[in-house]
């Protein structure tokens, strides 16, 4: 590749830090996700808005930019160096996070229906049989299984991931990918809802937001292939502010109070085709605006990129663990929020800069490559 892309970097430690803020607010939420470990007493509509919002984001815009490099570095690389370094990179720690820390956040959420279950029964009798989760570490095993569906594509076609000239986006691909997702987001969650699907212990992901993933995965190789982000490559333009801020207005009306007695309506049938919608123009609208504002490469940039995989790594489980012994705090929930996120930043960043950054699968100033 050359020259880093400083923008992509920063844009995507800006999605780690969203995404510890998303895991933040989803204990404060009316509707309450399944992947909520601590349910906090006082919860508000307004975190509904925020955590949905910010998860049509942070998906679109990571696995996008791990298929854009992951397509870079396989083009010139064999498959044994390249499975290596993803298997060091993403495939030990996610097997380290399932095994030690995944189950004491699934026992810190059965805490709360059983408060007298110990730790060893829950682990040996429970967590192996119907509450078995990946916890945050489900994103690394996709990310591992979308790598390898890589690698065989290149075998069956070895020239798949040649360049080809310069190409802007055209308005059909994104009118394609938004048509697509729509229809998947309707289909996988008429069929699954929001269920979790677990594969012989090693896959465990929601088949709603399956099609996020492996669409902005092949749009990130797509975006390889057709030189974006290079000299004379295509960068979107920061008009893409104009449909993501109308999106987003949308958006909002579906929780706004005086639309409340649609919320329903709005909520089950128009909501996944905004968040579609929000998921394309969002990620060109950041795209453009960090390569406007925020192609910089100082010493907080540098050390933000090279930190965000060790603290994705660590932050729901500290997350998870403070919000439990704060939840006796008798604050308001946005006071509450802001106090777990302030803490959570910190604690990880220490962490991260001090212990986990010297092991060799977080020693690296790339995410996710």
């Amino acid at each position: 590749m050359g020259k880093r892309i400083f923008y992509l970097d920063n844009l995507r430690s800006a999605m780690i830090i969203l995404a510890v803020l998303y895991n933040a607010a989803s204990g404060f939420m009316i509707f309450l996700p399944t992947h909520v470990y601590v349910i906090e007493s006082e919860r508000n509509i307004g975190f509904d808005m925020f955590a949905l919002w910010a998860e049509s984001l942070i998906l679109p815009i990571l696995f996008f930019i791990s298929g854009y490099f992951g397509a870079s570095s396989l083009r010139v690389r064999l498959f044994n160096p390249f499975f290596k370094e993803k298997w060091h990179r993403i495939g030990l720690p996610w097997l380290f996070g399932c095994l030690f820390l995944t189950p004491e956040l699934a026992y810190l959420a059965a805490l709360q229906t059983t408060p007298d279950m110990n730790f060893i029964t829950f682990y040996t009798e429970h967590f192996w049989q119907e509450c078995f989760q990946q916890g945050p570490f489900w994103f690394l095993s996709l990310l591992l299984l979308f790598f390898i569906f890589l690698m065989a594509a290149k075998k069956l076609r070895p020239h798949i991931l040649q360049r080809n000239a310069a190409a802007a986006l055209s308005p059909a691909i994104v009118i394609l990918i938004i048509s697509i997702d729509i229809a998947a987001s309707y289909g996988l969650h008429y069929f699954f809802g929001n269920h979790w699907i677990h594969i012989a212990y090693l896959l465990n992901f929601q088949p709603i937001h399956l099609a996020d993933c492996g669409l902005y995965f092949i749009l990130g190789i797509y975006a390889f292939k057709h030189r974006w982000f290079t000299l004379q490559g295509y960068v979107p333009s920061l008009h893409w502010l104009i449909p993501f801020t109308i999106a987003t207005l949308f958006y909002v009306l579906c929780f706004y109070p005086r639309t409340a007695v649609f919320l329903p309506f709005l909520f089950f049938h128009t909501l996944p085709a905004i968040e579609s919608i929000l998921s394309m123009t969002g990620l060109l609208a950041c795209i453009a605006a960090f390569a406007s504002w925020g192609n910089q490469n100082n010493k907080l940039t540098l050390t933000a990129a090279s930190l965000s995989y060790p603290v994705y790594f660590l932050s729901q489980t500290l997350l998870q663990n403070m919000a439990w012994f704060i939840r006796p705090l008798t604050l308001p929930s946005c006071l509450k929020f802001i106090f777990l996120c302030s803490l959570v930043l910190v604690y990880a960043y220490m962490l991260a800069k001090y212990a986990l950054i010297h092991l060799r699968c977080f020693n690296t100033k790339h995410y996710f490559q």
